[in-house]
């Protein structure tokens, strides 16, 4: 299946495809279809001429965030990888990269599932004070890619924006070093407002300059994902305090929104899957579904409201 759509705020046009998986993975066809979404980037033409980075991405991803307790932990990773779910997303402040190695090596080397390049692996520098710089980011990674039991981390976040400019070119460099050596592909940035975003880029571009690196190495270096707070009220604003459109500043810098607490309604106390507007409207499409004889993604169940805004999401390229 592949579908095109023009991306109105931009030149790129987002494709959702389903990615062939490997000759050892054996799920059901109606797991594959629905779970191993791709979501590529493709650049406009203009920027074909530069240098040409393909990024694939699982779109549905599972997070790991407040699984605190490491049989949980270990079993909820263990099963959505099971049933088709080929994003893990972690992080060093959630304290339990440990829990997810585990069950990701259950997956690979026990019970041999999947291949590693069939799994994209997800984590996050959370600690700017103990870990940011160059000898501190160097001895995180290589502590995470050993808790988290592979040879390499598909996309590695910085947890939120660096106060310390000095630390912050440090862990670049070590990043670059990294990537360089294969145990990080990619880099991302999480709970970026605009501010922020704007303040990246420039001081990349120095941190480049300053090290030599390649054109290719500074492309390489360029983020690939936003991973912000995204729900029906709060659509990925950070810290903009002029209420900008984070969506269109993301876009505008070639970067796929990572949507995470989707269901969250933090901070307002409305909770998204308790809201009777979106309640009614989920039962409207149920009800409409029925009358036109489709078969519904749940073999006609009701359609709730979560398959309700997971598919208004992924239409909003999130």
């Amino acid at each position: 299946l592949r579908v095109k759509r023009k991306v109105s705020m931009s030149e790129e046009v987002f494709e959702f495809v389903d990615k062939p998986l490997s000759s050892k993975v054996n799920f059901p066809q109606s797991s594959r279809r629905s779970t191993t979404v791709i979501h590529e980037r493709i650049y406009s033409k203009s920027d074909l001429s530069k240098h040409y980075l393909r990024r694939y991405i699982p779109l549905l991803s599972l997070g790991t965030w407040q699984l605190d307790d490491p049989l949980m932990c270990e079993s909820a990773v263990y099963n959505a990888i099971k049933e088709g779910i080929r994003h893990i997303d972690s992080a060093q402040a959630y304290r339990n990269e440990v829990h997810t190695g585990k069950a990701i090596a259950r997956i690979l080397e026990k019970d041999k599932l999947i291949l590693r390049e069939d799994l994209f692996v997800a984590t996050k520098l959370s600690d700017e004070q103990h870990n940011g710089g160059y000898e501190g980011t160097i001895a995180l990674v290589q502590q995470q890619i050993q808790e988290l039991q592979c040879s390499y981390i598909d996309l590695y976040y910085l947890h939120s924006p660096f106060r310390d400019e000095n630390k912050l070119e440090g862990t670049l460099i070590a990043i670059a070093e990294l990537m360089q050596q294969g145990k990080i592909k990619s880099i991302g940035v999480s709970n970026f407002g605009e501010p922020q975003l704007l303040h990246f880029y420039p001081f990349l571009k120095r941190v480049a300059h300053e090290q030599s690196w390649t054109d290719e190495m500074y492309q390489k270096m360029h983020p690939v994902a936003l991973q912000n707070k995204w729900d029906c009220y709060h659509v990925g604003k950070q810290f903009d305090a002029d209420a900008s459109d984070i969506h269109l500043v993301a876009h505008q810098n070639n970067l796929l929104i990572m949507g995470y607490s989707l269901f969250s309604g933090y901070p307002f106390t409305l909770l998204p899957l308790k809201d009777p507007i979106l309640d009614t409207l989920a039962k409207r499409l149920t009800a409409r579904s029925q009358r036109e004889g489709h078969n519904n993604p749940t073999n006609n169940e009701d359609i709730s409201v979560a398959m309700v805004l997971i598919r208004a999401y992924m239409q909003m390229g999130v």
